[in-house]
């Protein structure tokens, strides 16, 4: 943690909380957003266009704050070079921030399908549709029932929880240093991990993210929770294509082409079940070496 912190020169003391502060400004930035854009076609339902365009709304809504977190985010890595050249000093420092705002934009999308537009509102749905929307599909399916809602949450916590797990593991095996992208600003610093995850999954922190969405879709398991999911796990998808994984392969070059193809982004396959779990137990593993 040190190390982390002397590479953060105007964030020194107790500066560096302001750090945390930064990040909750920003996801509350985020929510607040989110929460006025979903109302104004419930404050103005005399409106026919923004009457009818009240159940798309919040899908809308979550798209346009996932999209604004990564188009942030994908200033971390566009911006590098320049940064470095302006003060090599304060440009990893200038790139944290950038994480630090657009990252809190994406995880309000996985908050949203937690708890749902029907509870996180400035105004009440007015439109059927929209309060369809809102439902749970199994409860719709089969009428309800307390016990259907227990197994959703159960369902819903469980994938929570793995979520939490994973990142805390990934956090413990690779160092907030590794998390934080120190090495696209000190590549002098960077090494190659030999994790023993990397050889069934490309991006186990992201797994994380993804996993704690899909509780979110289970949670609520109404069609805008199932959606907001997806907009969470597309948009990873195409930041790490687009954005991050070109960065990797201008690193490593064709070996992290070749490695690209032989092991998946975030699903693994079901026979690896038990490397992930060990993962969970020993995050420090160390992937073993073939013999000759």
């Amino acid at each position: 943690m040190e190390a982390f912190r002397s590479k953060l020169p105007g964030f020194q003391g107790k500066k560096f909380y302001l750090l945390g502060v930064i990040s909750l400004v920003s996801f509350i930035t985020a929510l607040v957003t989110g929460l006025v854009l979903d109302g104004i076609p419930r404050w103005f339902q005399d409106i026919n266009v923004l009457h009818g365009l009240e159940p798309v709304m919040p899908i809308i809504t979550s798209a346009i704050l996932d999209f604004t977190g990564y188009f942030i985010l994908f200033f971390t890595w566009h911006d590098r070079e320049k940064l470095l050249k302006e003060n090599k000093e304060t440009a990893f420092q200038r790139g944290l921030i950038r994480g630090l705002v657009g990252i809190p934009f994406v995880v309000s999308v996985v908050v949203r399908a937690y708890i749902g537009t029907d509870y996180l509102s400035l105004a009440q749905p007015e439109n059927p549709v929209t309060v369809l929307f809102s439902k749970s599909l199994l409860g719709i399916l089969t009428g309800g029932g307390w016990w259907l809602h227990v197994i959703q949450l159960m369902a819903g916590s469980f994938f929570l929880v793995l979520g939490g797990l994973t990142i805390h593991s990934a956090i413990q095996a690779f160092g907030i240093d590794y998390m934080s992208l120190v090495y696209m600003y000190y590549p002098e610093e960077s090494e190659m991990q030999d994790n023993e995850i990397y050889s069934i999954i490309r991006h186990p922190t992201y797994l994380g993210i993804i996993l704690i969405a899909f509780g979110g879709a289970v949670f609520r398991l109404s069609v805008y929770s199932l959606i907001f999911s997806c907009i969470v796990v597309i948009g990873f998808y195409l930041h790490v294509t687009l954005v991050e994984e070109k960065e990797l392969e201008e690193r490593f070059g064709e070996g992290y082409k070749e490695y690209r193809q032989d092991v998946p982004a975030f699903f693994f396959h079901p026979k690896n079940i038990p490397v992930f779990l060990g993962f969970l137990k020993n995050p420090v593993k160390k992937q073993e070496m073939e013999k000759d």
